[in-house]
C-alpha cells in the first residue's frame, strides 16, 4: 500500500491553523493592553491596534498609536517651558505587562 502526501495542502493547514492562533493571541493581548492602560483622557487606551498577522503567520504587532505612548510606556524628563525640572516620571509598562500577564497563564 502506497499513501502519497500533499505536502502544499499540509503546509496550507499548518497556515491556517498558526495564523488563526495568532490572531487570537493578538486579539487577547490588545484588550488586555487597554485594560493594563493608564487613563487621563482615555485617549491612550483607545490608541490601540493589532496589526497583522503576516503572511507567513510568524508575526503579530499590537501597538498604541498615541504620540506619547512611548514616553508613558518607558517613562521620560519632565520639562515645562523648555525648561528640564530635574524630575522624573516613572514608566507604566502596560504592554510589558499584559505580555507578561499572557506569558505566566499560559506557561
Amino acid at each position: 500500500m502506497r499513501v502519497d502526501l500533499d505536502n502544499s495542502a499540509i503546509e496550507r493547514v499548518a497556515l491556517d491553523a498558526r495564523r488563526d492562533m495568532l490572531t487570537d493571541a493578538g486579539l487577547e493581548l490588545g484588550a488586555r493592553a487597554q485594560n493594563n492602560t493608564p487613563v487621563d483622557t482615555g485617549a491612550l487606551r483607545s490608541s490601540h491596534d493589532v496589526v497583522g498577522p503576516d503572511a507567513d503567520a510568524r508575526e503579530i504587532i499590537v501597538v498604541a498609536r498615541a504620540p506619547y505612548a512611548l514616553y508613558v510606556h518607558e517613562g521620560h524628563r519632565i520639562v515645562a517651558w523648555g525648561n528640564d525640572t530635574g524630575r522624573f516620571q516613572p514608566a507604566n509598562p502596560w504592554l510589558t505587562r499584559s505580555i507578561d500577564e499572557m506569558s505566566a497563564e499560559n506557561g
